[in-house]
């Protein structure tokens, strides 16, 4: 499996009105395994996804799992070693079968390396 990280086309665009320009931080498109971790009651569960993009403040994730926005999350990956640390679910869509996690770290990544 390819690791890449490039430029999001998004990111590329000039002019005003584009989404890149409202985003605080700019975004990186990834390609990588991760897994997430999060508490259900007692239980600690974990599921596979994968990395779609990733910015100084948060990342998107998908997976064939739903998680509840607000939800705290740790993650990690062995390919991506930048992908680790906690945070917070900000949105979570449903795209065919899979679902397009939406996360804010908890710290920039920034603050962290």
């Amino acid at each position: 499996m390819n690791h890449t990280v490039t430029m999001d086309e998004e990111d590329s665009q000039t002019g005003s009105g584009t989404r890149s320009d409202l985003r605080a931080h700019k975004r990186l498109s990834v390609s990588g395994p991760i897994v997430l971790l999060w508490k259900e009651g007692e239980r600690v569960r974990s599921m596979y996804g994968l990395a779609k993009n990733l910015s100084a403040g948060g990342a998107l994730v998908r997976s064939y799992r739903g998680l509840p926005v607000g939800a705290f999350v740790r993650l990690r990956s062995n390919k991506l070693f930048f992908m680790t640390g906690c945070a917070k679910v900000q949105h979570c869509t449903r795209r065919g079968l899979t679902y397009h996690i939406g996360l804010k770290f908890y710290s920039d990544l920034s603050t962290r390396f």
